[in-house]
């Protein structure tokens, strides 16, 4: 059974939803001892990274990163912005953005979070969970982080469980998920329509 890191938005007008969502995946996809999910803080100082729940599922650990090692997909469940990805905070703080839309080019913080998921010991896909993110930004992450990342072609209720249990779930299972893009690592955008044969890798 596969594992996974869920990280949800800690504040912000739908952050329940969005964690209502992570909760459903983890309780009805992955299994609770499968799965361990994340909260965003921000603060003055910047932005945080705190368990949801405790204590951690056997496995997983109360850190962050240590959990990410551990988890074959590492997913984000929030608003989420075409250019500048996941909405993390109260205001729409997006903490891993592109310089600026018209270079479409990750900034340095959001550089080195994806390429630290993407070096994760066990993590072998992302998935952005939001309306549109297997366009621009999907590939932009997937270029950082060096292993494929899925994202939506088009718009999701993110903070729907309904919605999105039948999507991940058919996913992780290897059907075929058509509102679902597979974007390569590469540095050039490259797109695919998820499909079974895609498991074979």
């Amino acid at each position: 059974m596969t594992k996974a890191v869920m990280l949800v938005p800690g504040s912000g007008d739908a952050a329940s939803n969005f964690l209502a969502t992570a909760m459903d995946l983890r309780d009805h996809v992955y299994g609770k001892k499968n799965a361990m999910i994340f909260k965003l803080h921000y603060s003055a100082g910047g932005h945080s990274i705190a368990p949801a729940f405790t204590p951690a599922p056997p496995g997983f650990n109360t850190n962050f990163w240590k959990s990410v090692d551990v988890a074959g997909t590492f997913m984000t469940v929030s608003h989420c912005g075409l250019h500048d990805g996941p909405m993390m905070g109260s205001e729409g703080e997006q903490p891993w953005p592109c310089i600026d839309s018209e270079s479409l080019v990750l900034n340095e913080d959001a550089h080195l979070f994806w390429s630290k998921v993407g070096r994760a010991l066990s993590t072998v896909k992302i998935i952005i969970c939001g309306c549109d993110t297997g366009q621009t930004y999907g590939s932009l992450a997937a270029a950082a982080a060096g292993i494929p990342v899925y994202g939506f072609a088009h718009s999701i209720a993110a903070g729907v469980p309904t919605t999105m249990r039948p999507y991940i779930a058919s996913f992780e299972a290897g059907r075929s998920t058509k509102n679902i893009i597979r974007c390569w690592p590469a540095a050039s955008a490259s797109f695919d329509i998820v499909h079974p044969s895609l498991y074979s890798e």
